[in-house]
């Protein structure tokens, strides 16, 4: 036993000497301070658990009780846009911070035997910041809140203007409610037919569409949401603003509700209504969002001269040939414009036009309210309360449309700014880049070059006025032109008169009536 737990030796030319009893006590040692270092880990373990969970008890705790001091802190006011504080008045509730960003929190309202103080200072709306019977008079009252649209506080949609959150529709509604205002007009003559989109502005038959849907027709027919068919007659045109007016036989029809296109913003969205390439696809319903205002696009004539300008809205809603003419409504079911057209070119996709409705509307309603007039039956009756009669109806005989046609002057043009004006010594107006051939320009003496300064004695800035003033020309007019050439002022008269090439196109060319180039008609 004892060559067992004792040895002694060589090896390799080292002694050695190995004791069992020796090897056990070492063993032991080494174990002990294994787990000694193991018992000091996990006591550090726990500490730092405790501590952990002491310091985050500690910050919920701090957190209450601040919050708890803030309720004992002086109301809030706003004076000159400077927040401060002030006194609690005498039985006022201290308010709630959790609920200073909730309006429907607002205090109840003071009795009427409350006195204001006089010097008492007030908010940005107006309201004395110590009184709490105005908080109702604020913008929004504390039963709603005022409406996101596409992430943008509208306050054209307030509630006071019968507009709040839950009055916005959802496309299925909107294409429920209105589809049934929007109507396909169908035109023939004796070889050709063609078809687009309209809608009711008047429950007793008068309906709007697009200048370029019925222009080379003469007979036309109105086929309603249900199939019903009815033959329509064109009451007016006007093509520097691409519209027609033509009205059906028939009572209690459905109406659009008129919005205002004044209202509306870049990135609402909007639900186009329409017969897209076919009669079959009637009552087609898309959707889409505003994507630009007030794009400057060119009105062509029957011969595809330039006739005007207009500012459009740029809409990504898909539409097609066929839906020009027909309505483009927001989020609340009311008309804001007229689709008209679209580029088709390679690459360009999802850019539409439609004409704002506030730009049109008082041509419409004034065409329509003449027509109304002419056709109106005579009565002998007279009654006394004529007075009262022309209080409510509305004068519209400043708005009664020229009948006689459209002259359009032929030119396009930019405006020379004042920038340009001073870098080039040139007077500020509007500068002819182009004359359209056969036309009312190109038959006096105006030229490629000429800066239009006055017509008639109207200062010409820009190309807007121009326009503006252009839209009034017809024919039979005179006016005179004050340009700028070489150096010198001089006067050109223009005569509208009547065009030869003012002819129908030929048949080659009405065979493509549907068809429209970059951008083309939709």
């Amino acid at each position: 036993m004892s060559r067992d737990r004792e040895r002694e030796g060589s090896y390799g030319g080292f002694q050695y000497r190995w004791n069992y009893d020796e090897y056990q006590k070492t063993l032991q040692r080494k174990r002990k301070k294994s787990a000694a270092r193991g018992m000091r880990a996990f006591c550090l373990t726990t500490v730092f658990v405790f501590l952990l969970c002491t310091a985050s008890l500690l910050v919920v705790l701090t957190a209450s009780f601040l919050r708890s001091a803030a309720n004992t802190l002086p109301a809030p006011t706003i004076a000159d846009g400077v927040p401060h504080t002030r006194p609690l008045e005498p039985g006022e509730q201290t308010p709630d911070t959790d609920a200073i960003l909730s309006i429907d929190t607002a205090p109840p309202p003071a009795s009427p035997t409350e006195q204001k103080e006089p010097n008492a200072p007030a908010d940005p709306l107006g309201t004395p910041a110590n009184d709490a019977a105005d908080v109702q008079d604020s913008a929004y009252p504390p039963e709603t809140e005022p409406l996101m649209i596409q992430g943008v506080v509208r306050d054209e949609y307030a509630p006071e203007d019968g507009k709040d959150l839950f009055s916005a529709m959802t496309i299925s509604e909107i294409a429920e409610t209105c589809s049934a205002s929007a109507v396909t007009v169908q035109c023939r003559n004796k070889e050709y037919s063609s078809f687009g989109s309209g809608f009711f502005l008047s429950d007793d038959g008068y309906l709007v569409t697009n200048h370029h849907v019925v222009r080379r027709y003469t007979d036309f027919t109105v086929m309603l949401s249900d199939g019903t068919v009815f033959p329509a007659e064109l009451i007016s045109v006007h093509p520097e603003q691409d519209l027609a007016l033509l009205k059906i036989e028939g009572a209690a029809l459905p109406v659009v509700k008129i919005g205002s296109s004044a209202t509306a913003a870049i990135g609402d969205q909007v639900v186009a209504i329409g017969t897209p390439g076919s009669v079959d696809f009637a009552g087609t319903v898309t959707y889409g969002y505003i994507s630009g205002l007030d794009r400057r696009v060119e009105i062509t004539d029957i011969n595809d001269r330039v006739i005007g300008h207009m500012d459009m809205m740029q809409i990504t809603a898909v539409i097609n040939p066929g839906n020009s003419g027909g309505p483009l409504f927001n989020c609340f079911g009311e008309i804001i414009a007229i689709n008209t057209m679209k580029i088709t070119g390679d690459g360009f996709e999802g850019m539409g036009f439609a004409i704002p409705i506030d730009d049109v509307y008082e041509t419409l309603y004034a065409a329509m309210t003449a027509h109304r007039e002419a056709n109106a039956p005579e009565t002998e009756t007279e009654t006394d309360d004529t007075s009262a009669d022309a209080e409510q109806t509305p004068d519209t005989e400043a708005f009664i449309p020229d009948e006689r046609p459209y002259a359009p002057l032929g030119v396009r043009c930019e405006t020379v700014t004042e920038k340009e004006s001073q870098l080039y010594k040139i007077p500020v107006g509007v500068i002819i880049r182009h004359i359209e051939s056969a036309s009312y320009a190109e038959m006096s003496d105006l030229r490629t070059g000429d800066i239009i300064l006055r017509i008639n004695g109207e200062e010409m800035p820009n190309v807007a006025a121009l326009d503006a003033w252009a839209q009034n020309a017809r024919v039979g007019d005179t006016a005179v032109f004050d340009i700028y050439r070489a150096g010198e002022e001089m006067s050109v008269t223009v005569v509208f008169g009547t065009l030869e090439t003012d002819e129908p196109l030929p048949a080659e060319i009405e065979a493509e009536a549907a068809e429209e180039t970059l951008p083309s008609a939709a």
